[in-house]
């Protein structure tokens, strides 16, 4: 490897690893590289996010007689949607349970409100309304 080539790697990489510290994503472009602030490139879909980084399904599967990397790679894709999925259900998960919860809370604000708020009396109220099915 040339000294040039050296020196345009080792730049590179330094400006990779700062964007990072910078809480920033690099990644290539057909124009070039980019930089995106992680946390808005996460909220993107998963199939979003495998294309930016070229590690969609179909972008791998072209990759099968260039080199055995693709093996990782099509992991990769695999293993991100299967996380992004499960991140998505988590946030469905903790919705329901909000709603849930809101007549708990209810029910400690407004007893709270009063100064008789106590322990066998939640408990009471949470059997109340499981008896009533709310």
């Amino acid at each position: 490897m040339s000294e040039i080539i050296k020196d345009v790697y080792e730049n590179f990489k330094d400006m990779v690893l700062k964007e990072y510290e910078k809480g920033n994503v690099v990644f290539m472009t057909h124009d070039g590289p980019m930089t995106c602030p992680l946390s808005d490139f996460i909220k993107q879909p998963a199939e979003g996010l495998l294309y930016d980084l070229n590690r969609d399904k179909v972008t791998v599967l072209t990759m099968i007689k260039e080199h055995e990397k693709w093996v990782n790679d099509y992991a990769v894709a695999i293993v991100i949607t299967e996380l992004h999925n499960n991140i998505k259900q988590l946030g469905h998960e903790k919705q329901e349970l909000l709603e849930i919860l809101k007549p708990i809370k209810e029910i400690i604000d407004i007893y709270e409100l009063y100064n008789e708020l106590s322990v066998e009396l939640i408990y009471d109220k949470l059997n109340n309304l499981l008896e009533v099915g709310v």
